[in-house]
């Protein structure tokens, strides 16, 4: 109990959420300075490939020591409000265990490897998290595109049959495009 209580006391101050958010975005600003792939001859880096895994590692540890925190403060799957049972959660959870994933297997093909940076690629997705504001629009954005594909049915289904009565009227009467 008294460990939980300390991970609790971690978790919710303001110097912890305040140094997540500054890893998060030196993390998307190391992420965007990365080269496409690591064994480009002749390719002008920004960061060397060694500093930017060495940098990778480091966030990969950091993001993990954070997630464990949030995991001991709420619990991981079967509690109420637990860690996984947020989308925003289960995103930062699948970003770094792909992000591990990386860093600990070397690939044979260079596609899988690709697929592997592109799931990387939403750790900017992370501040969102973050920002209650940012949420709240991602979230409204998300719940109104059920009603959007009603109307996209509905304005298909008018084309259609405003098209079909077009081609009754006048189909064949014109005697050239």
């Amino acid at each position: 109990m008294l460990f939980r209580r300390i991970f609790i006391r971690i978790g919710e101050s303001e110097i912890f959420e305040g140094f997540v958010l500054v890893c998060i975005i030196c993390s998307c600003v190391f992420l965007f300075t990365l080269a496409p792939y690591d064994d480009i001859p002749n390719y002008p880096y920004l960061i060397s490939p060694s500093i930017s895994r060495i940098t990778d590692l480091i966030f990969n540890i950091i993001f993990s020591v954070e997630s464990f925190i949030r995991i001991m403060n709420v619990g991981f799957i079967f509690s109420e409000g637990a860690y996984l049972r947020s989308p925003w959660n289960v995103l930062d959870f699948v970003v770094l265990c792909v992000s591990w994933l990386q860093n600990l297997v070397k690939f044979q093909s260079l596609s899988n490897a690709k697929i592997l940076r592109l799931v990387r690629a939403l750790r900017p997705l992370r501040v969102m998290k973050q920002n209650r504001g940012m949420r709240n629009t991602i979230n409204a954005l998300v719940l109104s595109l059920v009603p959007l594909c009603y109307i996209f049915f509905f304005l298909g289904f008018i084309i259609s049959a405003f098209g079909i009565v077009a081609m009754g009227l006048f189909g064949g009467k014109f005697f050239s495009c």
